[in-house]
């Protein structure tokens, strides 16, 4: 259980800053109007209907707005009388590895000019029931109070505004190129789960030289992450209240002071260490952070910078606080909230017991390092960081700043391959 943090800064929220639209900072993330009358903002309360986006388009990710327009437009079909369906095929793992699977299941939707339905329990061709999408994470008293069925729409929008009858999910075949079937059921692997969707891919192919900071398909991922996480009302209002209010379950009512200047730095250690990370200790974060201090010659000191730190693993907030004594370095800023280094049982243990709440916890936190403008250092080897990198691009609109993956630093580099070079 993690206690009190290490160089944490807090501070109150007043009550009449986060009512009635008045937004705690000027900065705000939002997807273009007219998306069921929402706009995403976990700091406004109510939408203008003025921007599409938060900044200028030279500063989101190259040909956002197009690629979201289309992807809603072929989503939100004028008459869903005569439209095919893709029913969404669940996969057990977190948000971040979550949202990237259903990316591609997306992609296959789009290509096989098919609605994408992620809130259905179905039965296969050979009778297994097939749980509706991120059922692991909602199947709990938060979810399901509002009647809403267990799946990743608790906490987002439906993909596609057209529905199904139960008498079609009685017996679907699965997916098959030129399939004929109005209901088909979408591969977890194989084919479509590498692909871009062929008319964007067009698109992308079209650009001049240079003019994308990602290669097409991780591109994609972006475009297909913002889409899929436009979050409902109830999610927005809940992300709203613990960013401006706190969360008494997370953080005893107190919430990370930020600016614009923080850094960017999501550890993710916990059950990542058992299979699939070898766990870069934070020596290597506080080095990346120090040559980006460098690069934007921007002095040392807690009142200069600060960071946006978040982690499962306790070790790594010890470390971050002997850094920033030891240097006179960065404030180290996060929400108060429970961490282990899990091995594996305990995190299934922690999962089946925390649910939606671990959602909730795991969105703010995400939320709130699209805050920091300064820059960002993590592990792509994590589907959890890679979404980070992702929606800063696209939400925040941060394409100007840097991003270092702590597992391509060369530890041995020469004074000549500064990371200044990103």
């Amino acid at each position: 259980m993690g206690g009190k943090l290490l160089g944490t800064i807090y501070h109150k929220c007043k009550a009449r800053s986060c009512r009635g639209g008045v937004a705690l900072r000027s900065s705000e993330l939002r997807l273009r109007s007219g998306f069921e009358g929402f706009t995403l903002s976990h700091f406004v309360a109510e939408k203008d209907g003025t921007r599409r986006w938060p900044t200028p388009k030279e500063h989101t990710l190259v040909l956002t707005e197009e690629a979201q327009t289309y992807i809603y437009d072929a989503q939100h079909p004028e008459d869903c009388a005569n439209v095919k369906f893709l029913l969404a095929t669940n996969h057990h793992a977190g948000l971040g590895s979550l949202v990237h699977v259903l990316g591609q299941q997306l992609a296959l939707a789009l290509d096989s000019g098919r609605q994408l339905i992620m809130g259905v329990e179905f039965r296969d061709q050979k009778g297994r029931v097939q749980v509706p999408f991120g059922y692991h994470w909602s199947y709990d008293n938060w979810c399901q109070k509002d009647g809403r069925p267990p799946s990743l729409e608790c906490f987002v929008h439906p993909v596609s505004k057209c529905t199904l009858d139960r008498s079609a999910l009685e017996t679907v075949e699965p997916y098959a190129e030129g399939s004929t079937a109005r209901v088909v059921a979408a591969p977890l692997f194989g084919e479509g789960q590498m692909a871009v969707p062929k008319v964007l891919a067009g698109w992308f192919a079209a650009l001049p030289a240079g003019a994308s900071r990602l290669p097409m398909y991780r591109w994609w991922r972006a475009q297909s992450a913002a889409y899929i996480l436009r979050l409902n009302e109830r999610m927005a209002a809940e992300m709203r209240t613990g960013r401006c209010e706190g969360f008494n379950y997370l953080n005893n009512g107190s919430v990370p002071r930020l600016n614009e200047k923080c850094f960017s730095v999501p550890v993710r250690h916990g059950d990542k260490l058992l299979h699939e990370s070898h766990g870069v200790p934070f020596s290597i974060y506080a080095e990346a952070i120090e040559e980006m201090l460098q690069c934007q010659q921007r002095p040392r000191g807690p009142e200069a910078c600060s960071v946006f730190l978040s982690s499962e693993d306790p070790q790594v907030f010890q470390d971050a606080a002997q850094w920033s004594e030891t240097i006179n370095g960065c404030s180290v800023v996060s929400f108060n909230q429970e961490r282990e280094d899990l091995e594996q049982a305990k995190a299934v243990t922690r999962w089946r017991r925390r649910r939606s709440l671990e959602i909730r916890e795991g969105t703010l936190s995400l939320l709130t390092h699209l805050e920091c403008k300064s820059g960002g250092v993590g592990s792509r080897q994590s589907n959890w960081n890679r979404l980070i990198e992702e929606l800063s691009l696209v939400w925040a609109g941060a394409v100007d700043a840097p991003y270092f993956d702590v597992d391509t630093i060369d530890r041995e580099r020469t004074t000549d391959q500064s990371l200044c070079g990103w």
